[in-house]
């Protein structure tokens, strides 16, 4: 499978962000709460001994900047995504209607609590290469742009950065016949 890097997904952000249109959900959603991932991995098991924890990173333009701490073990990764979101500064506009986003990436530590490698939710099959990204937002809101359509919840989202046959695109569900599964990549 040709591995979808974070910043291909960041595009697609930035291609969301770019709205053709755009507007505020007025649904009456439940609270938001923290999102508790727990999920198996695949990886080169020379690797995965590496890793001692498992942190969900804010990417910004010179650091990441850690907003919550799991672990990592028997091939199982275990974290809880916090709400509320535990820094307002790290969120990016997403609309012109004032909604704020933040993309993370999980990151696999040693015992040494250096970055050593990354977990990513993929799946693919002969024409699709599929990488889930989990997305905090401030407020509900749905957007349209060239790349398709979008609604977020406000709180934790999972949405869907889609390659197939040359063609990217988003989507707030999984292509029929892709199956995903957390892997992990050694830096």
């Amino acid at each position: 499978m040709k591995r979808t890097s974070f910043f291909s997904a960041l595009a697609a952000v930035a291609l969301v962000a770019a709205l053709v249109s755009c507007k505020k959900d007025k649904n009456s959603d439940p609270e938001p709460t923290p999102l508790a991932i727990s999920a198996s991995v695949t990886g080169d098991a020379n690797d995965l001994a590496l890793v001692e924890s498992v942190k969900a990173v804010v990417p910004t333009s010179n650091a990441l900047t850690v907003i919550a701490t799991g672990t990592y073990a028997s091939n199982k990764i275990s974290i809880t995504l916090p709400f509320p979101f535990p820094n307002a500064n790290l969120l990016e506009d997403a609309d012109a209607a004032g909604a704020k986003i933040a993309n993370v990436n999980f990151i696999g530590y040693d015992e040494n609590d250096d970055a050593i490698g990354m977990f990513e939710l993929v799946g693919s099959n002969a024409t699709t290469d599929v990488e889930g990204v989990y997305t905090y937002v401030d407020r509900s809101f749905s957007a349209t742009s060239p790349a398709g359509s979008l609604t977020f919840k406000k709180g934790w989202n999972l949405y869907y950065f889609i390659e197939n046959n040359g063609t990217d695109t988003v989507s707030n569900t999984v292509p029929a016949g892709i199956t995903m599964t957390w892997i992990y990549n050694a830096n």
